[in-house]
């Protein structure tokens, strides 16, 4: 798409908003995201929650950042390397000061279902997938 010719025609739809973390991602790129691509709309938005094992004893996330802090190193599963679940996660780990690791998947339904099976404590999901779930219990929603 970068070396595409501008005819007006042609459109990129990204449908993971993985174009504008490139640029830190990855050392060398054929292609700059800031300068060849022009943002032209939000088509949709996904909205994320993070969710824990329900056997984490945390109601809130003020309640699961001080469970975190007393637990150095707490695994928390994603999406994939570089993907929103990811980011998202590393925020969290970064506004709240806590020492987590990643276990990158293939895709967030995989990492939520280790989070129910207890072999990940949490992570950043998409919520559509996860609505079930938490409806059903397998998994608390913090806010």
């Amino acid at each position: 798409m970068a070396r595409a010719e501008p005819d007006g025609y042609t459109l990129l739809m990204e449908p993971r908003p993985r174009l504008p973390s490139t640029k830190t991602l990855y050392k060398k790129l054929p292609y700059d995201p800031v300068r060849d691509f022009t943002p032209i709309a939000l088509v949709a938005g996904v909205p994320f929650a993070l969710i824990i094992n329900p056997q984490i004893p945390a109601k809130t996330l003020s309640e699961f950042i001080a469970y975190a802090k007393s637990m150095p190193g707490l695994a928390y599963g994603s999406a994939g390397n570089g993907s929103p679940q990811h980011l998202g996660a590393e925020m969290l780990k970064a506004a709240a000061g806590i020492d987590i690791r990643h276990v990158p998947y293939r895709g967030s339904v995989p990492a939520m279902l280790d989070v129910i099976a207890g072999h990940i404590p949490f992570m950043v999901v998409d919520l559509q997938p996860a609505l079930q779930q938490i409806r059903e219990g397998k998994v608390k929603v913090l806010v």
